[in-house]
């Protein structure tokens, strides 16, 4: 691998650099000069001769505390931990990359951060001369205190020219749509990319990696609110003491936690336990995307212990599974042995962690017209994140190289497209992106494909303050559903797994009971409420009347029907992500070759919690109705 010059500034000692990077300064020992970057200041001209000596693999001394290499696909950068504060070592902690990403390695007398350039915010420019030029900055913010400062950095590397096919350039307007971004390949000459410009729209809730407290950032400025610090707690809460959060639904629950590094490490090799049994003995009975999602839990960060989890084997196990979906789909009319949610999961998982499929296939079968899209003639937009969450990765992965790969690219660019307007179309007034539990992974979506809608179509800051205020309202009692919405709020998404990252841990300071676990359910009344139950088979209709006490969910309707006949009101259950979920009723099971499924309705009405979840109340006309979707 190639790697070019790299240039750092001690801003705090010699002034400032031109935010539109045309010119840099390069300091000394408190002096400053500038060089205006002229087409030809690239290695071998003149202009870089003059630079060269304080940029090209500098020492480590006071006037050049930073060293920095790049490539197309790399972006290092390493500090001195004396760099800041009078020559003191600050912690690793305290000092950051850009849009605020930590240390990846520490070293005797210096930190690492080792990203990709389209991470952290890094600011990408194309120059004259088939140059790139990346920008950055490494911050040093006390945790003592109300100190400050930044060393921007900037390193140069050769630009690979855009894939023959793809437009680039005034042209990329003659074939209409949205300009193609495959990667840095297809950046225009004299275009900027700045994330932190145009990106999410919002600021994330909690500053990313600062956990103490749990502060909010509000509009006002980069400020943690003292007054908010608790809005998140119960969603912690109910990830680490909930009695669902065991064997495989661990591990939705470690994913959110290890990407917002709120974890201490006890109660993370915790959880880590129970994903790791029940991969390693039941890996059998798992489903692709549940496989898929422990992939992604245990791969999420590394563990400075790490050395049992074996990814080659997981992930062979997976891809595997995902050709056992395949193979489905062309035997049953297109339908996979689980859902195009899971499937999602299964790409993601595999582009992630390099296995092995095809993206020919990936953009053939993710058509957003595709049935499996849809439940019951409505788009589902959990299922429509997910799957812009896998197609946005292996977009990223795609090189172009190939006719196929340009054809696959514009594909997966309109797939993306076109369900991003899916997913925006199921906005609600109050800001929910479908319905509450939807709306965390329909936000991580947004997120990553800012450049396919304009930022007038979301208001980012009304979907936060609905969420937040149905957290209060104790929306989130499942760990399932308090771990999908907890990385948004952080303002993280699943592509930021990274199974070579440091894992970030909390310190474990913050209010949360480890004694007695949480129920899924409040406390019930001694007082007795009657509730009608119908099993809905057709046209057939069998009903009851049954007594259960106050407080209770769904599911206890349904075992008291049971009670009184077990011949019209059986059923099974099965314990999922999500909690228990009605596989059976009567002996009819469910079948997702066939599309059928057990509906949960009220008054009529198609519920969106689980059976598990749903608390009844007095007179409520409860039905499980045979459906199809």
């Amino acid at each position: 691998m190639s790697y070019f010059w790299g240039l750092a500034v001690r801003q705090f000692e010699c002034g400032r650099t031109n935010l539109n990077l045309t010119i840099l300064l390069v300091c000394a020992e408190l002096r400053c000069r500038s060089s205006v970057m002229e087409p030809s200041s690239i290695p071998g001209s003149p202009m870089y001769q003059r630079i060269n000596p304080f940029l090209l693999n500098f020492p480590w001394s006071v006037q050049f505390p930073v060293y920095v290499r790049c490539s197309p696909s790399l972006f290092l950068a390493r500090v001195k931990s004396t760099a800041f504060h009078n020559d003191l070592p600050v912690a690793p902690d305290e000092v950051f990359l850009g849009d605020r990403c930590p240390v990846t390695s520490v070293h005797p007398g210096f930190y690492e951060f080792r990203y990709h350039p389209k991470d952290c915010n890094i600011r990408i420019e194309v120059l004259p001369g088939k140059h790139i030029l990346f920008v950055s900055e490494i911050i040093f913010r006390s945790k003592f205190s109300d100190l400050e400062a930044s060393i921007p950095v900037a390193c140069i590397v050769f630009h690979r020219p855009a894939p023959r096919g793809i437009t680039t350039g005034n042209d990329a307007n003659k074939q209409g749509g949205l300009k193609k971004r495959s990667g840095i390949a297809n950046l225009y000459i004299g275009e900027t990319v700045n994330r932190k410009g145009k990106g999410h729209y919002c600021l994330p809730l909690v500053p990313i990696q600062e956990v103490v407290g749990f502060g909010l950032l509000k509009n006002d400025g980069n400020k943690v609110s003292k007054n908010n610090y608790t809005d998140l707690n119960p969603l912690i809460n109910t990830m680490i003491n909930s009695k669902y959060t065991k064997g495989i639904q661990a591990a939705n629950v470690l994913l959110s936690l290890r990407l917002g590094g709120i974890l201490n490490q006890c109660q993370e090799q915790q959880l880590v336990q129970q994903v790791n049994l029940t991969v390693y003995y039941k890996a059998s009975t798992l489903t692709s995307g549940q496989l898929a999602l422990a992939i992604l839990a245990l791969g999420a960060c590394k563990t400075p212990d790490e050395t049992s989890i074996r990814y080659p084997n997981l992930v062979k196990n997976l891809r595997n599974k995902f050709k056992a979906e395949i193979k489905n789909m062309g035997k049953h009319n297109g339908n996979p042995l689980t859902n195009y949610y899971q499937l999602s999961l299964d790409v993601l998982a595999l582009c992630l962690f390099r296995g092995k499929f095809s993206i020919t296939q990936v953009a053939k079968i993710f058509e957003p017209g595709n049935k499996n899209f849809y439940f019951q003639g409505q788009f589902s937009v959990d299922t429509g994140a997910m799957a812009v969450l896998a197609l946005t990765c292996v977009k990223n992965i795609t090189n172009g190289k190939k006719k196929t790969d340009v054809e696959n690219l514009n594909n997966i660019n309109n797939h993306i497209k076109s369900l991003i307007e899916k997913i925006l179309s199921q906005k609600k007034e109050n800001g929910l992106l479908g319905n509450i539990y939807s709306t965390g992974e329909a936000m991580q979506a947004l997120f990553v494909s800012s450049d396919y809608y304009n930022e007038s179509k979301w208001d980012c800051q009304q979907t936060l303050d609905t969420v937040i205020m149905e957290i209060h309202k104790g929306a989130f009692r499942i760990p399932t559903a308090a771990a999908q919405i907890l990385p948004a709020l952080m303002g993280k998404t699943y592509l930021n797994v990274n199974k070579d990252s440091p894992c970030v841990y909390g310190p474990g300071d913050f209010n949360i009971s480890t004694v007695e676990p949480i129920t899924v359910t409040p406390p019930l009344s001694p007082s007795q409420i009657q509730v009608n139950y119908s099993v809905v088979i057709i046209e057939e209709t069998h009903s009851t009347t049954v007594s259960v006490a106050n407080g209770s969910v769904f599911l206890d309707v349904m075992e008291a029907a049971q009670k009184e006949n077990a011949t019209l009101f059986g059923f099974t259950v099965e314990e999922r992500s999500w909690g228990p979920y009605i596989t059976s009723v009567q002996g009819l099971t469910a079948n997702n070759n066939n599309r059928t499924f057990w509906e949960l309705l009220n008054n009529g009405q198609p519920l969106d919690q689980g059976v598990g979840s749903y608390i009844v109340h007095e007179g409520d006309n409860l039905e499980v109705r045979w459906s199809t979707y």
